[in-house]
């Protein structure tokens, strides 16, 4: 009986495909010119051979996009009528078509006819042929490249003597180029024999066209190259030979590691490391190698050397052989370095170093974050580089009590203090986090004795006045902001001479005769030039500065200190919305790393708050943190969040509910599904988008099929994921499409045609 079902089901599904198909074939004979380029592109897709008769008929359609899309649906096939194909690369007057048809061609190269289309291509243009010099873009190069390209790319000795032909008609760089690529195939030594005689931009092409011969005489000339006075004939020489790595040129491609040309010397490295991925490398190379390099060459080999089993003393002379002033050296090798591997003592001195630089001052923002984050490993050591850490964190400009690093640097500083429990990192912490109630203990308080005041500190106390504060100029953090306060200082400005030298010239210029007024609209337009030009170089905007406080709660998301939880929680109950954006994506980072519900609880009664009237950020933070928590707490939130007049936050809370739609119960899913459904109708396309994907998701539709597909066909967003989500219900698609298809109109008909070609 089973077996009964399933052949009554597998006809009725041939059946439907074999309608589906039968459509797309018809509107490729019978459609308007939109629907036979749309449905020729479907069949390519869907792959059906069966529409290859179709599909040549189209060849000879008026509209050249229908020529050209059914060509390149020919070439996805690999079929197609030849005779068709070559009257159309010969004959038609667009150039696009033509080019089409000789890609779809490109894999019959074998045949005579098809080979003869090809040479005649590679030889150019006639000298009585006047096609394709009319658009001010001659369409014969691009023919004739591609036809050498792919004469070069199925190379025969005949061929030789048509690229050297074509090579004396002095050919566009990109051809001369493909000829150059294709001889080499054929006749290397016809490659090394001009390059005797060859200048230096045509020898560069012909080191490139070297890389890609098999023989040993082009390699030998590589190897000859690598020590050429021209920078970049050592580069081509180099990534030539590792391209075809030729190991037995290692030592040759290691002594450009000491090129005068950086270029080189990073060439040199990326060969070596990739040799290195074949385990072709020495170690004594590498170490001979490694004092004789500087800067990032000498971190990235530091990396291949880390590769290797080093003993302690090979280790220490590494560490010793980077220059004391090579900043780039030594934030390579500390982003490099094993730091399993190296003693305590080495630990030592990698920590000794690094606060050297950082105390020197002499390194950029981003260089300190680099050196920063490549030496977390180093906890042990941390009571070495914590003095330079807290002065990055508590430094401040004396004159604007602002921070004197930014808020990069700072959050650098913090990340790699948050992992320690010891007495300064931790006090740091709390400090900064709870300020004056870090500790709460009461204070003893030793009264005066009765009788005995200290007219000292009466005196001081009565002569005190506390002194008036100065406004605090703060940097504008975004264009906006720095436009206000230039046009409110402006205002506030008396206008400078030159305001008045211009008016007096446009006083001049329009007092000039009629016949100099087109001299004089000039002159002020200029003016005009200069005013716009000076206006955009006022909008200075910089990246936005954060307190250290937000900056101790982010560490705190990624910490492993065992009161990282309970800090954040803490500080959480009396903070503010800024505050709280910050601690419920660190508690959701907790919750990634130890996938654990112990606090969950405690938090949820103020994410409950947020949902209902709190501000989209913060919002939107909660419902990241609802991704790690139990779907019983999520989903009953997330559905709140998706009445949320805020488009991110209804988006958002789709994410939540896709993440726990696995493991939900069928109660919730029904309710999820209600408010799913309500959401195809959001005003919003990306909410639309994620709807359907979720509703798709589902082995059971829940929605009538007419609103499921309409859905997709009327909205580019949502055809994306209908494209990659509908599978599942494709027999009800595919039935939807083909019997109402007459029904849909222009705009939804090639939506449905593409439809079609992905679910086929």
């Amino acid at each position: 009986m089973r077996e009964m079902s399933d052949k009554i089901h597998g006809n009725a599904g041939y059946a439907l495909t074999k309608r589906a198909r039968d459509l797309l074939i018809d509107l490729l004979e019978t459609g308007d010119d939109a629907q036979r380029c749309y449905s020729a592109k479907a069949v390519a897709d869907a792959s059906m051979f069966d529409a290859t008769n179709a599909l040549n008929e189209c060849l000879y359609h008026d509209d050249p996009d229908v020529v050209s899309d059914a060509a390149d649906a020919l070439e996805v096939l690999k079929e197609g009528d030849r005779d068709y194909l070559i009257d159309v690369a010969r004959h038609h007057p667009e150039g696009d078509c033509r080019l089409a048809a000789l890609k779809a061609l490109s894999h019959q190269v074998a045949s005579k006819d098809v080979e003869k289309l090809f040479v005649e291509f590679a030889y150019g243009r006639q000298v009585d042929d006047q096609w394709g010099l009319t658009n001010g873009w001659d369409d014969w190069w691009d023919l004739q490249l591609f036809a050498v390209k792919c004469l070069s790319t199925n190379a025969r000795s005949e061929y030789f003597a048509l690229f050297t032909y074509v090579l004396t008609q002095d050919p566009e760089p990109e051809l001369e180029a493909a000829l150059y690529q294709g001889i080499s195939g054929l006749n290397p030594d016809w490659i090394v024999d001009q390059l005797a005689k060859a200048n230096l931009l045509t020898r560069r092409k012909l080191l490139n066209a070297l890389k890609s011969s098999q023989s040993s005489i082009g390699n030998a000339f590589l190897f000859k190259h690598l020590s050429h006075k021209d920078a970049l004939c050592r580069r081509i020489a180099v990534s030539g030979l590792a391209e075809k790595y030729a190991t037995e040129y290692t030592w040759d491609i290691a002594e450009r590691l000491s090129d005068l040309n950086p270029y080189v010397q990073q060439e040199a490295i990326d060969a070596l490391e990739r040799f290195g991925n074949q385990r072709a490398l020495q170690k004594e190379l590498l170490l001979d190698k490694f004092l004789d390099t500087y800067g990032e060459t000498k971190g990235r080999l530091f990396k291949l050397l880390a590769r290797e089993v080093l003993t302690e003393t090979e280790i220490d002379d590494l560490l010793s052989h980077i220059d004391q002033e090579d900043v780039f050296a030594w934030l390579a090798c500390t982003k490099y370095v094993d730091y399993s591997r190296l003693t305590p003592l080495q630990k030592t001195r990698v920590a000794e170093r690094s606060s050297h630089f950082l105390q020197t001052n002499a390194l950029k923002s981003h260089q300190q974050i680099q050196m920063l984050r490549s030496i977390h490993p180093l906890h042990a050591q941390i009571d070495i580089l914590f003095p330079e850490l807290e002065r990055r964190i508590l430094s401040q400009h004396q004159d604007s009590e602002l921070p004197m690093f930014c808020s990069s640097v700072r959050q650098a500083c913090f990340d790699l203090i948050s992992h320690q429990c010891k007495g300064a990192s931790q006090h740091l912490l709390k400090t900064t986090l709870f300020g004056k109630h870090a500790y709460p203990d009461a204070i003893d308080i030793v009264p005066l004795i009765e009788g005995k005041e200290d007219s000292s500190l009466k005196e001081v106390l009565d002569g005190y006045s506390v002194p008036s504060q100065e406004e605090m100029s703060r940097a504008p953090v975004s264009t906006i902001a720095a436009i206000t306060q230039t046009s409110i200082a402006t205002k506030l400005t008396s206008p400078k001479d030159n305001d008045d030298q211009k008016s007096n010239i446009i006083d001049m210029v329009d007092a000039l005769d009629e016949e100099y007024q087109q001299y004089a609209k000039a002159v002020k337009d200029n003016f005009d030039s200069a005013d716009a030009l000076n206006f955009n170089r006022r909008k200075v905007a910089q990246l936005p500065e954060f307190d250290n406080k937000i900056l101790a709660i982010r560490a705190l998301g990624q910490s492993r200190h065992p009161n990282a939880v309970n800090w954040l929680i803490d500080t959480l109950q009396d903070s503010v919305p800024t505050e709280q954006r910050e601690i419920f994506c660190s508690l959701a980072q907790q919750l990634r790393q130890c996938q654990t519900q112990c606090y969950v609880g405690t938090v949820l009664g103020i994410a409950k708050q947020v949902i209902e009237r709190g501000d989209s950020l913060t919002q939107q933070s909660v419902l990241s943190y609802l991704h790690h928590v139990p779907f019983t707490s999520a989903i009953p939130l997330a559905l709140d969040a998706l009445n949320s007049e805020h488009e991110h936050v209804r988006l958002k809370a789709l994410h939540v509910l896709d993440t726990h739609i696995s493991e939900t119960s069928v109660q919730w899913l029904q309710t999820m599904n209600f408010s799913l459904t309500q959401a195809l109708d959001d005003p919003a396309a990306g909410v639309r988008k994620h709807a359907l994907k979720l509703l798709a998701s589902q082995r059971k539709l829940v929605v009538p099929m007419d609103i499921f597909v309409l859905t997709a066909l009327n909205d580019e967003e949502c055809m994306a994921t209908a494209l990659k989500s509908f599978m599942i219900h494709k027999d009800g698609v595919i039935e939807w499409i083909s019997a109402n298809f007459t029904t849909l109109t222009q705009q939804q008909q090639p939506n449905a045609i593409q439809l079609l070609g992905a679910l086929l």
